[in-house]
């Protein structure tokens, strides 16, 4: 039973961080939900007995993620994975809002086509496991297979993996399978889609890369053919993303597109070559913390100003002072101010790029910039008096719990930030690294 249950299951130190993240996601994104779901069944939006199918979507996507995250077997990371696909329709679909369910399916129909792509690229992973005399069941462990490795036919495991990154870059959100994510994370709450976009990326680049080990063992190329795949996925992602922030008009869809925006860039660093996974790893965790926050404000937002555009929303510094304050010091660790997260993992991660492949991080860096600019300008918008704005009456203590989820995450994002720049908080990092073969 013992050696049953250790082949299914990981406790390295990625796993272990990935783990703390998913609790502190979790959590502050149950507490936001508290006050959301209050007001929506005070508003009739929800009667309450919908919490409760709300909230055991949201239970079956902690245990999905949390799978996904500790398992080393291929069959039990696709169905984590899909357990959270399914719920995601399902919650896409809850509030019944116009459009949800164009919404719902327009992510069905995306997913679907992921999930087959990346279920046809493990089943080849499988079946090389197999011919080279693996049991069927060792050719389901990735540790298995990655001591197999050396022993599989290179052109048949590239197929394999060009397969399963289409599949996990859909889930991801990586351009061009990235139009399901904006469209659907608007549709949702903005507790369970700061919850939802802080981890799924994260849980499937995990996944990915630890897949990604087999070929570079079998390769021996230091990682150089899977890395081309990152660099050229991640660099669209980039610019694409960046150009669509432009003209947002929505907050919400804002916010998916920002999130969509640092996936990217995460990928990006990865296919720079070994040493940009230590920045990569950082940016990914970072991102999971200021997405979930950015989210949470959006929630405040929505449930003040009763609307998801900016042009609905202004003079939040006498509206909403708090809460401004604790966004725009999100907004700023999302600009990569010193002591964030993303300044360490943007300045080690774009700077180690500008020595291995000069124009195309030069590219990266002009749409960061660009995407910075964007977010700059519409918080900036959010929180300065207009003349034509209403006056909004509020509760006393209204928002007083979903303010202290605020501060929590800036404190963490910055804490992170501050401890990932020290030495030890740095062996940490390369040893979480090592753990996926980087370095």
């Amino acid at each position: 039973m013992t050696d049953f249950f250790l082949s299914l299951w990981r406790f390295d130190v990625l796993t272990q961080y990935a783990l703390i993240l998913l609790a502190i996601v979790t959590v502050g994104g149950a507490l936001v939900s508290l006050n959301t779901l209050r007001q929506e069944i005070a508003t009739g939006i929800i009667g309450k007995r919908d919490t409760h199918r709300f909230a055991i979507l949201g239970i079956l996507c902690v245990i999905g993620f949390a799978a996904a995250l500790l398992t080393k077997n291929i069959l039990v990371l696709w169905i984590a994975l899909e357990i959270v696909t399914v719920c995601t329709a399902l919650v896409i679909a809850f509030y019944k809002r116009p459009n949800s369910g164009q919404a719902a399916w327009n992510y069905i129909r995306l997913s679907t086509i992921g999930v087959i792509v990346m279920f046809v690229g493990l089943i080849f992973l499988v079946k090389i496991g197999i011919a080279t005399g693996l049991s069927p069941w060792d050719a389901l462990s990735l540790d298995a297979l990655r001591v197999a490795a050396p022993n599989f036919s290179a052109p048949t495991l590239k197929i394999a993996f060009a397969l399963i990154f289409l599949g996990f870059g859909t889930k991801m959100g990586l351009v061009p399978l990235h139009t399901w994510a904006a469209e659907a994370y608007s549709k949702i709450s903005s507790p369970m889609s700061g919850f939802l976009a802080a981890m799924l990326p994260l849980t499937v680049l995990i996944a990915l890369l630890r897949i990604r080990q087999i070929v570079d063992t079998n390769l021996n190329d230091g990682g150089t053919w899977t890395g081309r795949l990152f660099l050229v996925f991640g660099i669209v992602s980039i610019v694409v993303t960046a150009l669509t922030l432009i003209r947002q008009k929505n907050y919400k869809r804002m916010t998916s597109t920002l999130a969509l925006h640092h996936s990217g860039l995460t990928v990006f660093m990865i296919g720079l070559g070994p040493a940009g996974m230590i920045p990569a790893l950082i940016h990914a965790f970072t991102q999971a913390l200021v997405t979930s926050g950015l989210f949470a404000a959006t929630g405040i937002i929505h449930g003040t100003y009763k609307t998801s555009k900016f042009s609905g929303v202004q003079n939040m510094l006498s509206v909403l002072p708090t809460t401004a304050v604790l966004m725009m010091i999100l907004a700023a660790a999302a600009l990569a101010v010193p002591f964030s997260g993303f300044f360490t993992s943007e300045v080690v991660g774009l700077g180690y790029g500008l020595q291995e492949n000069f124009w195309v991080t030069l590219l990266a860096l002009i749409a960061v910039i660009l995407a910075a600019a964007c977010l700059l300008r519409f918080v900036l918008t959010m929180l300065l008096p207009s003349t034509e704005a209403a006056p909004i009456a509020l509760q006393p203590g209204q928002w007083k719990l979903s303010n202290a989820v605020l501060a929590l995450h800036v404190l963490i994002i910055f804490a992170l930030g501050a401890y990932v720049s020290t030495q030890s908080g740095i062996r940490v990092v390369i040893t979480a690294v090592q753990t996926v073969g980087g370095l």
